[in-house]
C-alpha cells in the first residue's frame, strides 16, 4: 500500500507541526508554527531526500545555530543567526567535505572579518552564503 503525502496549504499556517513535500513524495521542510509564523526547530531537505539545513526560528526569523548541507550530504556551512541575520563566525566546507581556507565573521548580515583556517595559495575569496535561506 502506497501512502500519499498530505498536501499542506502553506498560505494559511496556524499553530503546530507543518510538513511540506516535494512532488516526488520526499519531505521538503518541517517545523512548527506559532501564531501563524515559524517558531522553533525547522529542517529542510533536497528533493533527493538528503538534508539541506536545520536550525531554529523565533517569531518568524532565523535565530541561533544553523547548519546547511550540500546536495551530496556533506556539510556546507555552519553559524548563527540573530534576528534573521547572519551573526558571529561562520564556517564553510567544500562539496568534497574539506574545510574552506577561510571563515567569516558577520554582524547584522554583513561580513566584518575574514579568518584564515589553513594555508592555501592566496586567492581572492568571496564570502560564501549558506545554502539559501530556510525562510521560504
Amino acid at each position: 500500500m502506497k501512502i500519499k503525502p498530505k498536501k499542506i496549504d502553506m498560505s494559511k499556517p496556524g499553530n503546530g507541526l507543518w510538513t511540506q513535500w516535494f512532488g516526488n513524495g520526499q519531505k521538503k521542510s518541517e517545523g512548527e508554527f506559532k501564531n501563524g509564523v515559524k517558531h522553533g526547530p525547522w529542517k529542510t531537505w533536497y528533493d533527493n531526500g538528503l538534508q539541506r539545513g536545520e536550525g531554529n526560528f523565533t517569531a518568524g526569523q532565523q535565530n541561533g545555530k544553523w547548519t546547511f548541507y550540500w546536495e551530496n550530504g556533506q556539510k556546507r556551512s555552519e553559524g548563527r543567526y540573530k534576528a534573521g541575520q547572519q551573526d558571529g563566525r561562520w564556517k564553510f566546507w567544500e562539496k568534497s567535505g574539506r574545510r574552506t581556507p577561510r571563515d567569516f565573521v558577520f554582524k547584522g548580515g554583513e561580513v566584518i572579518k575574514e579568518i584564515k583556517t589553513h594555508q592555501t595559495p592566496d586567492t581572492a575569496v568571496v564570502p560564501p552564503t549558506p545554502a539559501g535561506s530556510a525562510s521560504s
